[in-house]
């Protein structure tokens, strides 16, 4: 064999390999947007789902069918170099080997190719088989890479993945809704604001609804994760915003007004760097009850949760991004790991800014990282109150108190809290408590409140 021939013998095993392994991991067969069966992988115009999208398996077929007739070719004319031209003999070939029965109607092309006398040395490669392997990796590589899907290809694989999230009061009534996104068996991830303030939590899928509880919860990045007993559906890729690029076409998917698996369409308008990830500002329309839903990108994979948008701007739409719910677990981990002096330090530069929101961000995930923990409750009392937020202000006290029946910052506050939510009845008896407690400030407080 001489070197053109092996040659073309490595381009042709090189076209294989490439072709059957750039895909290297299969997650499913999909047709119409679920798992399909044999049947349906044949005849249902399926699509491979890859790690890095989808491909076209008619396509592929017919990619792999080609490239393993063209090896075959080589190899034949390796092994029977006396035919009169290239054009005889794949045809020739393709009667050996594909169908020896089946009568063939040939049109003698005018090509012919010089013969070696195989007794002084091998043939050289037949310079017809030059195009066909051109052809052959041209489809490979373009087949194999166009994977990149519209709006209705990422909507048949995203939106399975989407739940709807409804947030109950005490009395188990809707007091809220927004959108989920599935990312592991029986876990979903949605944004924290969504389930704010909620008693209990429920899931909707597939016209099916689950109860769910809060699994770990970032306050701060506002991102929650809920685990959802008994929810079997199909699992977002994760994505990254590491290789993202300002113009490309993005996806929205949620539950906006409650109307469950809305797509909306758009471009990436600006990546905002952040702490551990890149903050998405994006075109694709989102409102309320879109929240916590997922932002994907045109190979379907999540690359963030659509999260809040400005509304006296327009297309002023964010999300979170995908690093931030992938780090929850060990980010939280990390949270409680914090000393008490770590996260006074934190909530410092808030308190002395008068950042109240950040305050209470950062209150909160003290309180959820070490619930123990009396001087994160009064923090977060504190700020809510600040805020003018007396209901959630009176709740965190109560905490306090739960932890400390005896402590008198607690009583003194909750007290303020009742009086400023005109609840004058528990205000006096919480001075009450406080001067049990320390008669001083008991008066001291019944004094500022005009008691």
């Amino acid at each position: 064999m001489n070197s053109s021939q092996r040659i073309t013998l490595i381009v042709v095993m090189a076209a294989i390999i490439i072709t059957l392994l750039f895909p290297p991991f299969l997650f499913e067969y999909e047709s119409g947007g679920r798992i399909g069966s044999a049947y349906g992988f044949l005849f249902g115009a399926p699509k491979l789902r890859t790690a890095f999208g989808f491909v076209n398996v008619p396509l592929l077929l017919t990619q792999w069918l080609g490239i393993l007739i063209c090896g075959v070719i080589t190899w034949r004319l390796q092994r029977k170099p006396d035919r009169k031209g290239t054009v005889d003999t794949v045809i020739q070939l393709l009667r050996d080997y594909l169908k020896e029965r089946t009568e063939l109607r040939l049109i003698e092309a005018d090509a012919r190719i010089q013969v070696v006398d195989s007794s002084k040395s091998r043939p050289r490669m037949q310079p017809a088989i030059i195009p066909v392997l051109a052809i052959s990796l041209l489809v490979a590589f373009s087949t194999t890479t166009a994977w990149a899907n519209t709006a209705t290809g990422v909507f048949e694989h995203a939106a399975q993945s989407i739940v709807v999230v409804q947030a109950n009061n005490a009395k188990g009534k809707k007091q809220g809704m927004g959108s989920g996104v599935v990312i592991g068996k029986e876990e979903i991830v949605t944004n924290c604001h969504v389930i704010e303030d909620a008693h209990s939590y429920t899931v909707k899928h597939d016209e099916r609804q689950y109860t769910a509880r809060l699994k770990h919860a970032d306050w701060t990045r506002d991102v929650c994760s809920l685990t959802v007993k008994g929810l079997n559906a199909r699992v977002a890729p994760l994505g990254s915003t590491k290789r993202l690029k300002v113009g490309q076409k993005v996806f929205a998917i949620g539950a906006p007004q409650g109307l469950e698996r809305t797509l909306s369409e758009g471009i990436l308008s600006s990546l905002r760097e952040l702490d551990g990830g890149r903050y998405l500002q994006i075109s694709a329309p989102i409102s309320p009850g879109s929240s916590g839903g997922g932002l994907f990108d045109d190979a379907g994979k999540l690359i963030g949760l659509p999260t809040f948008y400005l509304s006296e701007g327009q297309q002023l739409n964010f999300a979170v991004p995908v690093e931030w719910v992938q780090a929850l677990p060990q980010r939280v981990a990390m949270l409680k790991l914090r000393t008490r002096d770590e996260w006074v330090e934190i909530t410092k530069v808030p308190y002395e800014g008068m950042d109240w929101p950040e305050l209470i961000k950062h209150s909160r995930d003290w309180a959820q990282a070490q619930p123990g923990e009396i001087i994160a409750w009064l923090q977060l009392g504190y700020a809510y109150s600040l805020s003018d937020e007396q209901v959630k202000a009176i709740e965190a006290f109560r905490e306090a108190l739960r932890i400390d029946p005896e402590n008198e910052h607690a009583w003194s506050y909750i007290a303020i809290a009742y009086h400023k939510s005109n609840q004058r009845a528990k205000a006096i008896e919480a001075i009450q408590q406080l001067k049990r407690i320390d008669p001083s400030r008991g008066n001291g407080t019944e004094l500022l409140l005009g008691y």
